[in-house]
């Protein structure tokens, strides 16, 4: 009867044992999912930025080649751009500036 006891309670350690390495796995294979959803969520931030920069960019771009043009010689199609890529730009400073002051 004593060997059957300790058979018993061999296999009740390793079975414990186990389960709970299976379950300190499977709480850091869970956590490490999350710690990638915040790396991408970072990553998809900075792509956001980068965008936004670009634009601004290519607008800036815009309004300086309209801008060789003078004033008199601009076609009315050629204004009515300026004027829009002008209001696009004040537009994305204008929300930079609520970013900003909203992350201080």
């Amino acid at each position: 009867m004593n060997g059957s006891l300790n058979g018993r309670t061999f296999k009740i350690v390793t079975g414990a044992g186990s389960a709970l390495i299976a379950l300190v796995g499977a709480v850091l294979f869970i956590d490490d999912r999350y710690a990638h959803a915040g790396d991408v969520k970072a990553m998809h931030e900075v792509q956001l930025q980068a965008v936004r920069e670009l634009r601004k960019e290519n607008l800036e771009d815009k309004v300086f080649e309209l801008s060789l043009i003078p004033a008199a010689k601009r076609t009315d199609a050629q204004r009515a751009m300026l004027d829009r890529y002008k209001r696009q730009l004040q537009e994305i400073e204008s929300r930079q500036a609520t970013n900003k002051q909203g992350r201080n």
